[in-house]
C-alpha cells in the first residue's frame, strides 16, 4: 500500500514536507519525495499523514494543562505521539517502534484533512 503526496509530519525527525509513504507487512518499508509505486495506491494529497495518536488525555484546569491544549499542528502531533511512545517505550519495548513515522517503524499511521481540526475550547 503507497500513501501517495500526503504532508507527512515526523515529530522525531521534524519531516515535515509532501512525501509518499509505502507500506508493506505492517511497517514503513520506505518514504520517498518521489512517487513511489505499490500494487494498492491511495491518494492523500492534500491530507496530513502523522505516526497513530497514542492517548494520554487529559482535562488538567492547570495552566501546564491549557498550555498543551494550545499547540499549533507540529507540536500537539509530537505531544500526541513520539512523546507519550518515548514515556510507554521504557516499560513496552513494542513502543520503539510507534509514534514515528519512519521506515522500519510500525505502520501505525493517522491521515486526516487539515480542515478537520477544529478548535473547540473554552478559556474563561
Amino acid at each position: 500500500m503507497v500513501l501517495q503526496g500526503g504532508r507527512v509530519i515526523d515529530p522525531e525527525t521534524a519531516r515535515d514536507g509532501l512525501y509518499s509513504v509505502d507500506i508493506a507487512d505492517g511497517r514503513i518499508a520506505a518514504i520517498s519525495e518521489q512517487p513511489l509505486n505499490g500494487a494498492e495506491t491511495l491518494d492523500v494529497s492534500g491530507l496530513v499523514v502523522a505516526p497513530g495518536f497514542i492517548d494520554l488525555h487529559t482535562h488538567s484546569p492547570t495552566p501546564l494543562g491549557f498550555r498543551y491544549q494550545a499547540r499549533d499542528l507540529v507540536t500537539a502531533l509530537e505531544k500526541m505521539t513520539l512523546l507519550q511512545a518515548r514515556r510507554l517505550e521504557t516499560v513496552a519495548p513494542v513502543f520503539r517502534r510507534k509514534g514515528r513515522l519512519q521506515e522500519g517503524a510500525d505502520a501505525d499511521i493517522t491521515v486526516f484533512g487539515p480542515d478537520a481540526i477544529i478548535d473547540r475550547a473554552t478559556y474563561r
